[in-house]
């Protein structure tokens, strides 16, 4: 088999064939230029309304879905409707518009072998958990910008199965499957999870271990890495309160409207408060997501 063999289809496969067909892939996708030049926008201290609708007005799909929400009911309750960028993005509010941004960059810069439809669920969804995770972390002295990553990016995963080694997998029942169902039907499938594959990719994009552990644990019940927990337990108040299907700017709404009291709690349990992958649980995931992408850099444990 040569390195341009094809994803499979409908097939069960070892863990082990899956393993070698995603290391075979050589186009590996990459961050969307747009999110890093973004992110990095986002992160200076002097960066205002002006400059963030400068950094998007080239991309017409972005600037569209930032007037489209600005200008949605609950945006604006008083029929005044904004045509600049710049007011659209002072009337979202500098950090819920930067927010949208990042999630819409996602939505489209990522090419996937499906429908927009499908597209648009599964970024709104992971919008909603970027934003209960950022949330959430406020009251667990966690870094609000570095939980709305790992909420934004938990399921990216899922479009690497997708898009690396089954062009059905959006077609299939999976694509409105959710927690330990979906966990079940993956491995069963394919001998491993999105969350391996999600945290093998953030390797591989030089992301840091923190939110490589918190992809790779979201989804683990028996987990002590706070930030993961906290993912785990925004990932599952996501599903439960917004429909599969559901687009950014509904969610968007809703959200705004809440308060810290409409906050799920964490069961009380035993955790790790730091967040460096420091022990040897952690260490172990971290390896078993390397060796999905053996190219990728190999984490230590500090």
């Amino acid at each position: 088999m040569n390195s341009s063999a094809q994803p499979i289809y409908n097939n069960m496969y070892c863990r082990e064939d899956s393993i070698t067909l995603i290391q075979m892939m050589e186009d590996i996708p990459t961050l969307p230029e747009s999110f890093t030049r973004i992110k990095k926008l986002i992160a200076l201290d002097n960066a205002n309304a002006g400059h963030l609708a400068r950094a998007i007005r080239t991309d017409q799909a972005i600037s569209a879905t930032v007037l489209k929400i600005a200008n949605s009911a609950h945006f604006n309750s008083m029929g005044h409707p904004v045509g600049t960028l710049t007011q659209a993005v002072a009337r979202l509010g500098f950090k819920e518009a930067s927010h949208i941004v990042l999630a819409s960059s996602l939505l489209y810069g990522f090419t996937l072998p499906l429908g927009m439809n499908f597209i648009r669920a599964l970024w709104a969804h992971a919008f909603a958990v970027g934003v209960l995770c950022e949330r959430m972390a406020k009251s667990h002295n966690q870094d609000p910008e570095e939980m709305f990553m790992a909420g934004l990016l938990h399921d990216i995963g899922r479009a690497v199965l997708g898009i690396r080694l089954d062009l059905t997998y959006f077609e299939s029942n999976m694509a409105s499957m959710h927690a330990e169902k979906l966990i079940d039907e993956e491995i069963k499938k394919y001998g491993l999870n999105h969350a391996e594959a999600g945290a093998a990719i953030l390797r591989h994009w030089g992301l840091p271990e923190t939110l490589q552990r918190a992809v790779a644990e979201h989804h683990d019940p028996e987990s002590t890495f706070l930030p993961a927990r906290i993912c785990g337990l925004a990932d599952e108040e996501a599903n439960r309160r917004f429909p599969f299907g559901s687009s950014i700017d509904q969610i968007g709404a809703i959200l705004a409207e809440d308060t810290l009291k409409d906050m799920p709690e964490l069961p009380i349990r035993p955790v790790n408060m730091k967040r460096t992958a420091d022990n040897a649980d952690g260490e172990n995931l971290l390896s078993e997501a390397s060796s999905l992408l053996t190219f990728a850099p190999q984490a230590k444990a500090s």
